[in-house]
């Protein structure tokens, strides 16, 4: 997708290695069927095909900026950072030494890697909550079919596009690593898409059970079925609100919300799930009449409206196929553009499927591009 150091609902990039085009203004576009030039036509796709993640550390090293920045990281996230180190050690040891490689290669700190990671969490999640209170709520939207097809648009501000979007491809991951973590992605048997939950986050991010975002990405990619993600979900704890939408290769799928002690998996129709940036409760809390509908939907990000397009869709579909999921995902509402002055957008879009093992990635907004296909095998 486009770099990032920031994750929504996604997801995550590095302003020192990003350069928006435009400089980083969206022009507005007619709402149903704006168009205009593609900023990136193929994926850049590094193959380490020959390694496992764990075994790639240097070469990530090699694809990261020698100018990544961690100022302004405060001391009660990187004490947040050791205690998800000390869990990444127990839940995904592999992972840590992706990390630790690389920390060495880069001359930084193991703990600074992860303190970026969930300062950019805290960080979005203050933003994201500020927002929520002023009905501003914004973020993705996943869907996940019955056969092993998961994915999602990736929805940030347009600032936030990049004209170089890179994925890695190694033995047992498939997906996007900035900053040295990942974002995106797929293991063997399960694949993911995320969204920001769109609520106030549980004041315990001293969680003992705490491990960033992109840990949990990780070690639950390394899993070998949906139900298995759901048992790691009640172990460890992501430091904010999110929702995992997940696939496995065996046609298992369920949309689980992780925010503190609560865990709540969403096992939608019978021929899949999808989820956007709010929890169910929010629709009657927000929506108080029809007359709201538009303006509210509007303000937070079409999250609503969304929703109930992503679940119509699926439910009337009569083919779920990755060919399926890529046209819902350049459909309003479901695809963003800039509008009427809100410069929050579609800034990269992928499909997963498991059974195939092949992920489909549109570099930039799937409206103005084509997806680029990476196989494991």
């Amino acid at each position: 997708m486009k770099s990032f150091s920031i994750l929504t609902l996604a997801l995550a990039v590095s302003s020192s290695v990003f350069a928006a085009p435009n400089g980083g203004v969206a022009k507005d576009l007619p709402f149903f069927n704006g168009e205009r030039a593609s900023f990136q036509k193929a994926l850049n796709v590094i193959d380490l095909s020959d390694k496992k993640l764990s075994e790639a550390g240097l070469d990530i090293a090699k694809l990261q900026s020698a100018n990544t920045s961690f100022e302004g990281i405060s001391v009660a996230t990187y004490k947040k950072a050791e205690m998800a180190l000390n869990n990444a050690r127990i839940y995904m040891p592999e992972y840590v030494e992706m990390l630790r490689v690389q920390a060495q290669e880069r001359n930084i700190h193991l703990v600074d890697l992860i303190a970026k990671s969930i300062h950019f969490d805290l960080s979005l999640d203050s933003e994201i909550v500020a927002n929520v209170k002023q009905k501003l709520g914004k973020g993705c939207t996943t869907m996940a079919f019955n056969n092993g097809i998961v994915g999602q648009t990736i929805d940030l501000p347009y600032s936030l596009i990049d004209s170089e979007t890179t994925w890695v491809k190694t033995q047992n991951f498939i997906g996007l690593v900035e900053d040295g973590v990942i974002y995106q992605g797929m293991g063997r048997h399960v694949g993911l898409a995320i969204n920001h939950l769109g609520e106030i986050s549980y004041p315990n991010t001293d969680n003992d059970k705490i491990v960033s975002a992109d840990m949990f990405f990780y070690a639950a990619s390394q899993k070998n079925n949906v139900e298995e993600v759901i048992e790691l979900a009640q172990q460890i704890r992501t430091p904010i609100a999110y929702n995992f939408t997940v696939a496995d290769d065996k046609g298992g799928y369920a949309a689980i919300n992780v925010s503190g002690d609560k865990i709540v998996v969403h096992r939608g129709t019978e021929k899949g799930v999808a989820h956007t940036n709010h929890i169910e409760s929010a629709t009657e809390k927000y929506i108080q009449s029809p007359k709201d509908y538009t303006q509210v939907n509007q303000k937070m990000g079409w999250t609503f409206a969304r929703k109930e397009a992503a679940d119509f869709f699926i439910k009337y579909t009569p083919e779920l196929t990755v060919e399926a999921m890529q046209y819902a995902f350049t459909q309003r509402p479901i695809n963003l553009t800039a509008y009427e002055g809100d410069q929050f957008v579609t800034v990269t879009s992928y499909v997963l499927d498991m059974k195939k093992g092949c992920a489909y990635v549109a570099p930039e907004n799937p409206r103005f591009t084509d997806y680029t296909q990476v196989c494991f095998d």
